[in-house]
């Protein structure tokens, strides 16, 4: 009895999609004109274009072919030509109400767009976001692009000839291939691309599944020469080559308001140039990142069985970012021991360019932590750590991070270019050693500055904290952590240029200095206010007591020395800093309160000596001649607004 039920359903089955077939089949004329009618409507509706078809009809079940198809837009500019197109579409996603195509024949498809068209389908999407009602869905959000991804290619695609066009002011990219065709998901496709700065010849092989929800290319070079990335060069000033790009995705689908995909890219002679990132174009021979990332209504999660390849050495990064009451972000790298020269010899070329070349021996192992609610971002958690094991320098790179300790030449740098040249030493009449400085200057530069230099690693993690917490408030970058080593570092071996490259090195060196003990503190601090700028063309303390005071670095009072310590983060303002003769304006007058509280606390002077202290200072040098100058130097209008820095921790 139950065999005999179980048949029954199967052929009830069978008899409704048969019937849904032959309804479908008696019906298609009038579902295709419905189609095309709605397709017609919504580009003029939405986005403001002409859809024209010369003629059209079916073809067997599920056939449909058109002649001279044109979409046009407002301006009656050709947005789409195809002079004859043959689709065939899936029946049982039909059967649905799905579009799903399986083969696409066609002689010739052209595409072109300008950014007029562009911006009118973004503004059209963004207003039917703005018009629904629903939140934001990430998983929801990314199950959709990648069902349209895989939904919208069909298995089989024959064209003759392809062209692609998108111009907007300044930059443009076009793309062209001879005979663009995919076989059963696999592709195998020459295209030339080229925008106004370049042009490349390509191979694009892979498959493309809708079944298995994977998603492969591979990318080369047909004629030797490396691939240029279009458009983002012209449009971003982002130069990026390489030779071979692989990338992989493969989708794991939704699921309780959660999605999956994994996938994986590999390059190699991967180069990108951008005066952001460094000032030289930085290459990595080999390079990979094998992701599995997951999504949740209101999440996006990197997770940390990722793995992020560069040339030999390699690290696992989570983050994870948040969006509901408030957004939040989380990154961290797990703690990992590697071998350190393994990690000097995997550097990017253009990157860390005075150590680069160094040989060490010894591992090290580094931890990274990081959460912020930008909602409350004082709640900004930061840890970073790295540890040395049995670590030493066998041999120094382009930088010789030892000079410090002897006699050497200081080349000062602005715009990238060297344009003064002293000697850091004895035989200089203006170098000043430490115990001939007044302490009142060292104790106020040591507060303003960095208040722990004696007693850090070349690092103040809660003041770099601080920075972070304040720029995210203000959105901009308003503060910096430097601490003293880092200025000396910055000023020593680096040039001035504010790429992430020059940054990243300051704070590499400024940990090998620290903690293999290659400098110490007195003769770190010696050669820092020796070598500082401290006025326009003003280097170190002997030439500044002279210029401001007339007088010997061991001379200075306590209100010359707040001065002087206060003008370190932009010298060449200095004639901004009085409001009226010898009276400082109130963002300086800030410094006469703070300073000699902290160094009194600190019994780095007495009580006595801060008695009749006012926010006066009487200038007496020849930088007098400069207050009476007219302004020759533009001013930032919000550099006087942010609250001046201390990296001093504040004392109960």
């Amino acid at each position: 009895m139950a065999i005999f039920t179980r048949k029954k359903v199967i052929v009830s089955v069978l008899v409704f999609i048969i019937l849904l077939i032959i309804l479908f089949f008696i019906a298609r004329t009038f579902i295709f004109n419905k189609i095309l009618e709605k397709t017609t409507s919504k580009l003029h509706n939405y986005y403001k274009l002409e859809l024209r078809v010369e003629n059209s009809g079916l073809n067997g079940l599920s056939g449909l072919w058109f002649k001279n198809i044109t979409i046009k837009d407002s301006l009656n500019d050709t947005v789409f030509y195809s002079d004859n197109l043959n689709l065939n579409i899936k029946v049982l996603p039909l059967l649905f109400g799905n579009i799903r195509l399986n083969t696409i024949i066609s002689n010739k498809i052209s595409i072109k767009f300008t950014n007029g068209i562009l911006e009118s389908i973004l503004n059209s999407n963004k207003k039917q976001k703005t018009d629904s009602t629903q939140l934001r869905n990430y998983s929801k959000a990314i199950d959709n692009v990648f069902n349209a991804l895989f939904s919208m290619v069909p298995d089989n695609v024959q064209l003759d000839s392809f062209s692609f066009k998108y111009n907007r002011p300044k930059s443009s990219l076009e793309m062209f291939c001879k005979s663009f065709k995919i076989d059963n998901n696999n592709f195998n496709i020459p295209v030339w691309i080229s925008d106004s700065l370049s042009q490349s010849n390509v191979q694009l092989q892979g498959n493309i599944s809708e079944s298995s929800k994977s998603f492969k290319i591979l990318i080369t070079s047909t004629d030797n020469k490396p691939i240029t990335m279009p458009y983002i060069g012209q449009r971003w000033g982002i130069n990026v080559k390489f030779d071979t790009l692989q990338f992989g995705i493969n989708y794991l689908g939704y699921s309780s308001e959660k999605v999956s995909f994994t996938g994986n890219t590999q390059t190699f002679g991967f180069e990108i140039q951008n005066k952001k990132i460094s000032p030289e174009p930085v290459g990595i021979l080999k390079g990979g990142f094998d992701f599995n990332i997951s999504a949740g209504k209101n999440y996006i999660e990197l997770d940390s069985s990722s793995v992020l390849s560069l040339n030999n050495f390699s690290f696992s990064p989570y983050v994870k970012y948040e969006n509901s009451d408030s957004k939040k972000l989380t990154i961290s790298i797990p703690k990992k021991e590697f071998e350190a020269q393994q990690l000097f010899e995997s550097f990017p070329t253009g990157l860390f360019t005075s150590i680069r070349d160094m040989k060490v021996s010894g591992t090290l192992t580094y931890e990274l932590k990081f959460n912020v609610d930008f909602k409350e971002p004082d709640s900004l958690k930061f840890y970073s750590r790295l540890d040395k094991n049995n670590f030493k320098i066998i041999q120094y790179g382009a930088a010789n991070l030892g000079m410090l300790n002897d006699t050497f030449i200081h080349s000062v740098y602005e715009r990238d270019q060297a344009v003064y040249r002293f000697l850091v030493g004895p035989q200089n009449p203006d170098y000043v050693p430490l115990d001939k400085i007044s302490d009142f200057l060292k104790y106020s530069v040591l507060t303003s500055e960095d208040g722990d230099f004696f007693y850090n690693k070349g690092f103040n993690e809660e003041s770099f904290r601080t920075s972070i917490v304040t720029n995210i408030k203000q959105k901009r970058f308003a503060r910096g952590g430097s601490t003293i080593t880092m200025q000396l570092v910055k000023n020593v071996f680096l040039t001035r240029n504010k790429a992430i490259s020059r940054k990243l090195e300051e704070v590499f060196i400024v940990w090998m200095i620290e903690n293999l003990h290659l400098v110490s503190k007195d003769r770190m601090f010696e050669v820092y206010l020796n070598i500082i700028e401290w006025g326009p063309g003003i280097y170190g303390i002997k030439p500044a007591a002279k210029f401001y005071f007339k007088k010997k670095p061991s001379q200075l009072k306590l209100n010359e020395a707040i001065y002087l310590a206060s003008i370190i983060p932009s010298p060449k303002y200095f004639k901004y800093t009085f409001k009226q003769p010898n009276v400082l304006t109130d963002y300086y007058a800030w410094f006469y309160k703070r300073l000699p509280d902290v160094m009194v606390r600190r019994n780095q002077i007495l009580p006595s000596d801060t008695i009749g202290l006012k926010a006066e200072v009487k200038i007496t040098g020849i930088a007098k001649r400069f207050l009476t100058k007219p302004d020759s130097l533009k001013v930032d209008s919000t550099f006087f607004n942010d609250e001046p820095i201390f990296f001093i921790p504040e004392e109960n």
